[in-house]
């Protein structure tokens, strides 16, 4: 979205608002353990309980503006767009795939950027696929779609639960499900 920035503010803000209340609700079993590791991670590193509640209410939040811009931009309520960002992530279950993502330490700064890049085109894609929909009915979208691909989407997520059982997750692994996810979308 371009503009002067206060009028970005002012686009966004009420979406960013209600969504900001709706956090907890919308979030999936798979975030809000990734969200819990990571808590109790800095905690064991030593970081500061109040600074530590605070990264990871900012990576709760992390996303929200996409969501609330695309909610603006076709004049739905935000939590609608939302639920259906969320009801994507779990046909697919590629927020274990983002998690993953956000879990698996680099090893150089190649892996560092190939690892930012699943998490934000996981979001990403998920955004581009909803703007697809037509009206303001993103769950019906959602559903119907399922059914419409629900062969694909079932080999897609095999291949999701083989990576999620393997002995260790790599960086390729999470790089190519982030990619078979976005030809998937893209259908």
């Amino acid at each position: 979205m371009k503009g002067a920035p206060a009028a970005l503010v002012a686009t966004l803000r009420p979406g960013f608002d209600a969504l900001s209340g709706h956090v907890d609700d919308l979030l999936n079993p798979d975030v809000r353990a990734a969200l819990d590791a990571d808590l109790t991670a800095m905690l064991t590193a030593g970081v500061p309980e109040d600074m530590a509640g605070e990264v990871v209410k900012l990576r709760a939040l992390d996303g929200l503006f996409g969501i609330a811009e695309l909610a603006a931009r076709r004049g739905v309520d935000p939590v609608t767009v939302a639920t259906a960002f969320t009801e994507v992530g779990e046909v697919l279950d590629i927020d274990w795939v983002g998690g993953a993502a956000s879990s698996t330490q680099p090893t150089d700064a190649w892996e560092r950027l190939l690892l930012a890049g699943v998490s934000r085109d996981l979001h990403q894609i998920r955004l581009a696929f909803l703007g697809r929909a037509k009206g303001g009915d993103f769950t019906g979208f959602v559903a119907n779609w399922a059914k419409d691909e629900a062969d694909r989407i079932a080999e897609f997520r095999a291949q999701v639960a083989r990576a999620h059982n393997a002995a260790e997750w790599t960086v390729p692994m999470l790089s190519q499900l982030a990619q078979h996810a976005r030809l998937l979308l893209s259908r």
